[in-house]
């Protein structure tokens, strides 16, 4: 019995190195199966990204009687998945729910996703075999051979069809405690079925008119307009579009303004896509059409290779002359509007998405466009102008324009600019009334004019020692001047609040573990039309009060449309160290110009709940 089971194993092992190779149908069987398990698997469900998927496979025996031996393998397609790891279950005694029992004769265990092994069957890429010997039992019933991880690695893209892939078997035997094959062994397939991924555009690319809003031009001065490439949320440009050219027409009212000069790409941000640079077609002044044609397109090198152009950039700029001077209100305006436009996408063939669509010529590409607005200056003839000692386009000269922010303590320098047929009057006495958010009047303050037609005063703003915030709001001043027995008027606002407000801090978790790092959000915002640089700082303690950590970061605030916040958001980190004690911990959020050491002041107070919050360092 002993010289038999030895021969069988020679049998076996030999029969193993060669295994016989055979066609398989893919249909269950009532007896005997191989199977890969499970046999049906689909990923992608909802046309959703699946690449990088994970799964898992096992190779398992069914059904069988008296088993000693085994050659199994495998094959796939390396386009769709790829192998990452497996685990043979051989021995049962070593893996419960595995096949074989021991003592076994390991003969293959490889993978080589070439299918290059020799002696294997072709396409394998898996190859176990492996035998029992004496004195192992045989094996009968059912198991796990081995389980097998992958990764989808691709997936089709809309509109290709779903692919159906296979975890097939390239060679099976099975042997008896004789050495001899196991007859009417059905093999089952892993079928794996990929869905398409969905097509998603990215936002779409905006021309966009800036500055939006141009004012205060006197007559006779020149200012500027850009046209800008960027996606259609104000953010980059993502580079799937491809934008090779553009034909814009610029419209504006001649009447107000006429073009003086255009400038393509001024910054060569576009021609930095471009090896061979840029080509222009049209660029072009209609001053009595009142429109600006621009045409233009990018270049490859003779290769026809280039960089797809991505993120923001200015693709020209126009420069206007004011011919219009507004003297009584309402003030004359026009539109600065792109219409018509055309963006010219570079070739792409191989895309069968629309716009594209495998056409080998350039494609129109969906935009959108922002236009700009033009405001002539007001200048009157006759009467009064106020504003304050900010720059011009802050401080509400030259129409009924408001001034910018101040904030707690802040000097407000009134100045009244009086004329007659543009002439500056002399030594005329100006009367400021300043009322408060309430209504109430605050004060009024007088100033006469200089040789050059100008009255200043100057006042600060309040902050007594009750309830200092009821003063914050919209302050009114009312000017008035007589000119020949004729009283004129102007009228000034300003807002009154802290130069930044902080809305709300937030951390990342109530509680901390040391050695963890706590995630600060600050969410502030400013009524600030001018933009600053503003310090914000954190200051951690522990239950005891001992700092253990701080962070800052400047932060460029401003740019508030009137009686409307900037908001923004800042985010710092602080480390917890091993010395700060456990229990309630406290964050301290502070807004200054600067360091103290450096001059600077607070711009808004710490307090609960927007700039203190509490959390938890967990004891050991």
């Amino acid at each position: 019995m002993k010289i038999r089971k030895a021969s069988s194993l020679t049998l076996i092992a030999l029969m193993l190195m060669g295994a016989v190779a055979f066609n398989m149908p893919m249909a269950k069987a009532n007896g005997t199966t191989v199977e890969i398990v499970p046999n049906f698997q689909e990923f992608g469900v909802g046309n959703v990204n699946c690449i990088g998927t994970h799964f898992t496979v096992t190779i398992e025996v069914h059904n069988v009687e008296n088993m000693y031996g085994l050659d199994i393998q495998i094959g796939w397609d390396t386009n769709w998945i790829r192998y990452v790891s497996h685990q043979k279950m051989i021995p049962v005694e070593t893996y419960p729910g595995g096949i074989l029992h021991q003592p076994t004769v390991p003969v293959k265990d490889n993978v080589d996703e070439t299918a290059s092994m020799p002696g294997a069957a072709p396409g394998t890429m898996y190859w176990v075999a492996e035998a029992s010997m004496v004195p192992a039992a045989p094996f009968s019933g059912s198991g796990i051979v081995a389980s097998m991880e992958f990764v989808i690695v691709n997936q089709p893209l809309e509109p290709e069809p779903d692919v159906t892939t296979w975890i097939h078997f390239t060679s099976i035997t099975l042997a008896d405690t004789t050495g001899s094959p196991i007859p009417g062994v059905t093999p089952v397939d892993g079928e794996i079925l990929i869905h398409y991924k969905a097509f998603v555009y990215p936002p779409q690319p905006l021309l966009k008119v800036l500055p939006e809003e141009v004012s205060n031009v006197l007559k006779c001065n020149n200012f500027n307009i850009s046209i800008w490439l960027m996606d259609e949320n104000h953010s980059n440009l993502d580079p799937l579009w491809d934008t090779a050219g553009f034909d814009m027409m610029v419209n504006f009212d001649p009447t107000l303004i006429e073009g003086v000069s255009v400038t393509i790409d001024p910054d060569g941000w576009f021609a930095g896509f471009w090896p061979s640079g840029i080509f222009t077609v049209k660029q072009e002044i209609d001053n009595t059409a009142g429109t600006v044609w621009i045409v233009f397109l990018g270049l490859p090198d003779a290769g026809g290779v280039h960089t797809a152009p991505s993120g923001k950039g200015r693709l020209a700029q126009i420069t206007f002359h004011s011919i219009y001077n507004d003297e009584t209100l309402p003030l004359e305006n026009c539109n600065i509007t792109l219409n018509p436009t055309t963006i010219a996408g570079f070739p792409h063939p191989e895309r069968p998405q629309w716009p594209w669509e495998n056409r080998e010529t350039s494609v129109p590409i969906p935009h959108k466009v922002e236009n700009g607005h033009y405001t002539a200056a007001y200048t009157p003839a006759i009467g009064i102008d106020i504003f304050t000692q900010y720059p011009d386009g802050y401080n509400g000269r030259g129409g009924p324009w408001p001034s910018d922010m101040f904030w707690p303590q802040k000097e407000v320098i009134l100045y009244a600019y009086v004329m007659y047929n543009h002439w500056p009057e002399q030594n005329k006495d100006v009367a400021f009334e300043v009322r408060d958010p309430h209504g109430v009047i605050w004060g009024v303050f007088y100033g006469r004019t200089n040789s050059t037609g100008y009255a200043m005063v100057r006042f600060r703003l309040p902050w007594p020692c009750d309830d200092p915030e009821y003063w914050f709001g919209q302050w009114t001043v009312i000017a008035t001047v007589d000119i020949a027995c004729t009283v004129y008027n102007d009228t000034l606002t300003f807002k009154y609040d802290y130069h930044v407000r902080v809305w709300k801090t937030t951390v990342d978790k109530a509680a901390y573990n040391h050695g963890e790092t706590i995630t600060i959000t600050i969410d502030y915002g400013t009524v600030s039309m001018q933009t600053f640089d503003a310090l914000f700082t954190v200051t951690a303690v522990d239950e005891t009060g001992v700092p253990f950590g701080y962070a800052f970061d400047w932060q460029t605030v401003g740019g508030a449309q009137y009686c409307t916040y900037a908001n923004g958001t800042t985010t710092l980190t602080i480390f917890i160290p091993k010395f700060a004690r456990a229990g309630q911990a406290t964050i301290y959020v502070g807004v200054l110009h600067k360091l103290p050491s450096e001059g600077g002041d607070a711009i808004y107070p710490t307090r609960e709940p927007e700039t203190i919050v509490h959390f938890i360092i967990n004891p050991a």
